[in-house]
Parts: C-alpha cells; structure tokens; sequence
C-alpha cells in the first residue's frame, strides 16, 4: 500500500478540519446587541438578515433564530419588538429573549426561549 503524497494529506487534514468546523449545533443562533446606539448599532441591525443568509450559504451554519438581553433598568418591551422585527426580516422562527424578570414581557413579544436561571437557583 503506498502513501499519499505529503501535500495531498495535507490538503485532506485540512478539508476534514473544515468540513468538521462547519458541523453547527442544532439551534444556532445570532446574538443581537439591541442597545447602545452609539455603537452603530443600526447599521448592524439592517445586516442581520444578511448575516444570517450568508452563514447559511457559505458556511452551511443552519441558523434558527436570534437572541438578545435588553438593558436591565429598562423597559423591554421596546428592545424584544425590535428583536422581533430583524427575526421576520431574517427569516427565522426561534426567538431566545427575556430573562427571569422580564420574561412574561418576551412572551407577549414572541419568545420562544427564555432564560430563567435566577429564578430557580437565586443570584449570583
């Protein structure tokens, strides 16, 4: 049996390592910053759609929803609406939003999963 040229294992490590990273979780989602407009932030909500097409497209990343946590000392509502809008322009379904205080307001907003690790073990 003989060996394959050095360069062709190589070219094979490295398609496997690909092929290997591309292998997503179920679930995937994209963590939305929805706050701090400062940050350019708008301009990051316009290409979330985008985002998620193309890490479908080119990287073959099955990408099922999005996901944020509003700032703490304000009303939520506003931040799950957005988080709700930029999901139907995405195309996904699956909405991880809202927390252990806020989660009934993420409920009313659409939310599919919500976090609520405080309310069953207590704060840090």
């Amino acid at each position: 049996m003989s060996k394959a040229p050095a360069k062709t294992r190589k070219s094979a490590r490295r398609a496997d390592k690909s092929l290997t990273a591309r292998s997503a979780p179920a679930g995937l989602s994209i963590v939305v910053p929805v706050y701090n407009e400062a940050k350019g932030l708008p301009i990051l909500h316009e290409r979330i759609a985008e985002a998620a097409r193309s890490l479908t497209s080119k990287y073959g990343l099955a990408v099922e929803g999005l996901m944020c946590i509003p700032p703490a000392d304000e009303n939520p509502g506003p931040y799950f609406a957005l988080l709700e809008k930029l999901a139907g322009q995405a195309g996904v379904e699956k909405l991880s939003m809202g927390m252990s205080g806020d989660y009934e307001t993420a409920v009313a907003f659409g939310a599919t999963s919500v976090r609520v690790g405080s309310a069953i073990f207590g704060h840090r």
